[in-house]
């Protein structure tokens, strides 16, 4: 989880090739600082980024992230983002996939629906489950089938990249480009397994054993 209380965490702001869509194996420019913005009063802490450049722009999480993180699977993964600038741009078309994840060379990226950013942060919950919304990355700016969970299985178990857009309407640059903030990201795990434990299974079936003794007792 990233609360950014004591500074960026190891985030940093990520611009990819624009090919119609991102290319997530390829650097426009690659990495930019964020900015650290402290809690003040209220609010949360936060980062944010402007797009500055003519790639795809995409906050790159830290590495608390990355790495074996298979427990989130039938998870979620959730971050609240806002749009921090005043500029009257037109929205990006088409617009690009707001998550993506890295696991090696396998990139998938989330094609499900969410709210476009607003001045007020919002929650954002992307579901980590084969379930259409995860499709595979062609790694020339377009994307392939839906995911399967083995393939969703083993990007979760080496996880090398998450990204955020951070890029949602045309402009660019430190004097046009667009701003946004995140804040409160969390890898949430999946549900636990409701197969019973084998010590746990044979301690239930001794005691319904004895339940069937005292019975035929009683009867």
């Amino acid at each position: 989880m990233s609360t950014f209380t004591s500074g960026t965490e190891g985030w940093d702001s990520y611009s990819f090739v624009d090919n119609g869509e991102p290319e997530f194996t390829r650097a426009f420019n690659g990495s930019s600082p964020v900015v650290y913005n402290p809690a003040i009063g209220g609010p949360s802490a936060y980062i944010s980024a402007q797009d500055p450049d003519q790639g795809w722009e995409y906050f790159r999480a830290g590495p608390a992230f990355l790495g074996n993180q298979l427990a989130a699977l039938g998870g979620t993964f959730v971050f609240s983002i806002a749009r921090l600038d005043t500029f009257d741009d037109a929205m990006n078309s088409p617009e690009p996939p707001p998550l993506a994840i890295a696991g090696g060379n396998l990139v998938l990226a989330y094609m499900g629906s969410v709210p476009t950013p607003t001045s007020a942060f919002t929650a954002d919950t992307i579901p980590l489950a084969a379930n259409g919304s995860w499709v595979i990355d062609n790694v020339d700016g377009s994307f392939g089938a839906a995911a399967t969970q083995a393939q969703l299985s083993s990007v979760l178990s080496n996880l090398t990249g998450i990204y955020i857009l951070g890029d949602w309407f045309f402009g660019a640059g430190p004097t046009n480009g667009d701003i946004y903030g995140i804040e409160n990201v969390s890898l949430n795990a999946g549900p636990v397994s409701a197969t019973p434990e084998p010590v746990t299974a044979l301690l239930l079936g001794v005691a319904l054993a004895a339940l069937v003794v005292l019975g035929r007792r009683n009867g």
